[in-house]
């Protein structure tokens, strides 16, 4: 049923194509769950006007998580030849 749900069909110049996007709703779920961490570390420097050793190591590991998101992404694109 989720593969159902992760599925759309297009057809075009006789063709019909089935995507499936699930890489794309499972990144989208994990770019949220990263901004909402980048949201709290913002508000805690802007709270305390200080910005910790643990913030920034926090903030490079939350940027190597969307890198590797994209990578992910790209890699899945699929390749249409005409």
């Amino acid at each position: 049923m989720d593969f159902l749900y992760n599925v759309e069909s297009y057809q075009s110049d006789g063709f019909v194509y089935e995507v499936d996007y699930s890489h794309i709703r499972k990144m989208n779920t994990l770019l949220g769950n990263i901004s909402s961490n980048l949201n709290q570390i913002t508000h805690r420097i802007n709270s305390t006007n200080t910005v910790y050793q643990k913030d920034l190591d926090d903030i490079k590991e939350l940027m190597e998580k969307i890198w590797q998101l994209q990578k992910s992404m790209v890699s899945k694109q699929p390749l249409i030849k005409q």
